[in-house]
This record gives C-alpha cells, sequence and structure tokens, in this order.
C-alpha cells in the first residue's frame, strides 16, 4: 500500500466482509465514499451530500475507524466531507509539508565504545556489536561474508541496560571508520511516524527511499511495530531490501523477539536469519 487510495481499498474489503453492515447499506453509504486524504490522524472521505454524509457518520462511523484501525494499526479520526463544497476547495488548497527526521543528527557522541561498561551480563552483545561496527573495514567495498551470521543483530532485554548504547556506539564507529556509508538510526515510534506522515502526503516513495538505500539500518525499540499490520509490510520489505543487498541491520527490543505478541511470523523468520543476544 504506497497510497492512502490503496488503504481505502483495504478499508473497503473489511466493511464489505463485516456482518455488523448489510450488504445494500454497503452499497449505498460506504461504497460510494472515495478517498481523499489522511492527516493528522485523520481521514478524510468524500461523499454526494450532505444527507449521505449524515447518516454515513452516525451509522457507520464506527465501522470506519474499526476498518482503518484493522488496516493501518492505529487509530484515527474519520471526517467525511461533501465534493464540490467551499470545505473541500479549502482543504485541498492547505500546503502540507512533511518532513522525514534525520535521527543521525540526534547522536550522542558520549555513546561509544570505549566507555561501555562490559560485563558477563553484556560481553557477547558488546563482541557482537563490535564485529558488526567493522563489518566494512581491512578496505573491504563490499560486507564480509564472514559477518553475515550476524545480519540482523538483534539485541534485547530490559530499559536501562546499555541497548541504546551499544546501538550509538556502532554507529559512532562507523561514521569514524567510513564516513562515506549511510547511516539511518531511527525508533520504532518514529518509524510508525515517518511512515504516516508519508502516507499523508503521498510520498511513500521518498519513504522507501530513504530507508531501503541505507548501508546500517538501527531501529532502537522494534518491539513498537507489533500488531501494526501496515507497518510491519513495510519494515518487511524494507528488511528484504536490505539483507539481500548485504546491508547491515541493527535491532533492539525490550523482550525475546519470539515473545513479542501480534509480530508476523514472516518477520519473526527473518529475524532468524541473523543472532539474537540478550544483555541482563
Amino acid at each position: 500500500m504506497d497510497s492512502f487510495n490503496d488503504v481505502f481499498q483495504e478499508v473497503l474489503k473489511y466493511c464489505r466482509n463485516c456482518k455488523s453492515i448489510s450488504e445494500p447499506g454497503y452499497n449505498k453509504w460506504i461504497k460510494i465514499l472515495e478517498p481523499m486524504k489522511l492527516e493528522n490522524n485523520v481521514a478524510y472521505l468524500l461523499t454526494d451530500s450532505d444527507f449521505s454524509r449524515d447518516i454515513t457518520m452516525n451509522a457507520y462511523e464506527n465501522l470506519l475507524k474499526e476498518a482503518f484501525l484493522n488496516t493501518l494499526g492505529f487509530e484515527v479520526d474519520i471526517k467525511i466531507l461533501v465534493k464540490d463544497k467551499e470545505e473541500v476547495i479549502e482543504t485541498e488548497e492547505k500546503d502540507i509539508e512533511v518532513k522525514v527526521a534525520d535521527f543521525s543528527d540526534e547522536e550522542n557522541n558520549n555513546l561509544t565504545f570505549d566507555n561501555f561498561i562490559k560485563g558477563k551480563s553484556n560481553d557477547l552483545a558488546y563482541a557482537f556489536s563490535t564485529a558488526v561496527a567493522h563489518k566494512y573495514d581491512e578496505d573491504q567495498k563490499t560486507p564480509s561474508n564472514t559477518n553475515t551470521i550476524f545480519n540482523p543483530l538483534i539485541i534485547y532485554g530490559d530499559s536501562g541496560l546499555g541497548k541504546t548504547h551499544l546501538m550509538k556506539a556502532i554507529e559512532h564507529e562507523v561514521k569514524k571508520n567510513h564516513p562515506e556509508l549511510k547511516i539511518i538510526y531511527t525508533t520504532g515510534e518514529s518509524f510508525i511516524n515517518q511512515l504516516v506522515k508519508a502516507i499523508e502526503s503521498k510520498e511513500t516513495n521518498k519513504f522507501h527511499d530513504k530507508y531501503r538505500n541505507a548501508d546500517y539500518l538501527m531501529v532502537d525499540d522494534i518491539q513498537t511495530i507489533a500488531g501494526k499490520e501496515r507497518m510491519q509490510e513495510e519494515f518487511f520489505h524494507t528488511f528484504n531490501d536490505l539483507y539481500n543487498a548485504g546491508k547491515q541491520i541493527v535491532l533492539t527490543s525490550d523482550i525475546a523477539p519470539s515473545k513479542i505478541s501480534k509480530l508476523q511470523n514472516r518477520i519473526l523468520t527473518r529475524f532468524s536469519l541473523g543472532v539474537q543476544v540478550d544483555v541482563t
């Protein structure tokens, strides 16, 4: 799903198969709706008349919200506008600027391997992280085959145990030794928010270009995409593109991936391609 129109087609399928609405009701009030845009977690739809808008909102607003939640993985409000009315024209003329955050600007240079406190509880995580950070060393033009075992590298454990420190240390080390490489550090929540903005502005191609052309993709708190089908679909394809191109993926989670509820099996399968290490 690369556009709001694609999203809405899935919403229509959900409504059509829902037992709470009859086929005549679906055809008369839901099927006639047209997608306009998704902005600030509000789904704007179009209909033919004030009467149609009022009936649809009174009878089927909750159904539409449920359908969007099932499709996108997050709640939206519904606003139905009447075609050719002044409010539609005003809405269409709004200038919506979407900025995709570059989290590399938030780098904390103090989080390095040199000041990471090592111990029995995190020695494996530290060793795997340093291996990943030096993946392109020794004047290699392409990633070392010996390091494919660490792709993806998934570090999991409770908050405050150094997962983010290790991830930022990898970023710091790679930038120091290979400034030509493209590194993206983000959080699961920010990944979701950026995708929502991209869908709203019909700029999913820019979103794809950013994430699917990284040399290192590092996502903190990946567990936040669980239960959000649209987000998992996007991450799945991003993961595949990067993995197949030999690019490095580093993820953190507050629990073991196998224990993340509502995470698609196909994503769990991809996670098992690399190594998972806990910090305690």
